[in-house]
C-alpha cells in the first residue's frame, strides 16, 4: 500500500482509455503485420512484420524502399490506427509508443485512422 506511485506501465494501463490487446495477441499481431523491411528492395507480399519487443520499429508500406524514404515508413502505431485496431494502439501506448514519429512523413497514426480506421 502505502501512497507508492504505480510504475508507467501500470499507469498507462490505467489511463489506456479501454479496453488493451493481451499481451500474447498483440505480440503475434506485430509479427503478423503486412509492412516491409526499409533500406532493401523487396518482394509483394513478402511482410516482415514489426518487432515485437519494439513498439517503436519502423517498417515500410511499400516492399521496394531501397532508399528508405520517409514517406513510405509506418510505425506500429500508424499501421493499427490504419487497420481501425484501438485495442491493439492501446496495447502499443502502455508499452512505450509515441504518436509522434521523425522518421514518418506521411504515415502518422491520426491520419491513417481518419482516412481508414
Amino acid at each position: 500500500g502505502g501512497g507508492k506511485e504505480p510504475d508507467l506501465k501500470r499507469r498507462r494501463r490505467l489511463d489506456a482509455g479501454g479496453p488493451v490487446e493481451d499481451d500474447e495477441t498483440a505480440r503475434q499481431k506485430m509479427r503478423d503485420a503486412q509492412v516491409y523491411e526499409r533500406g532493401v528492395e523487396g518482394n509483394y507480399e513478402e511482410y516482415v512484420g514489426f518487432d515485437p519487443d519494439n513498439v517503436r520499429d519502423v517498417k515500410s508500406m511499400e516492399e521496394e524502399d531501397e532508399d528508405t524514404h520517409a514517406s513510405h515508413a509506418v510505425t506500429p502505431m500508424g499501421y493499427f490506427a490504419w487497420k481501425g485496431d484501438l485495442p491493439m494502439m492501446r496495447w502499443l501506448y502502455v508499452n512505450g509508443a509515441d504518436t509522434r514519429d521523425e522518421d514518418v512523413a506521411n504515415y502518422f497514426p491520426m491520419l491513417l485512422a481518419a482516412f481508414y480506421g
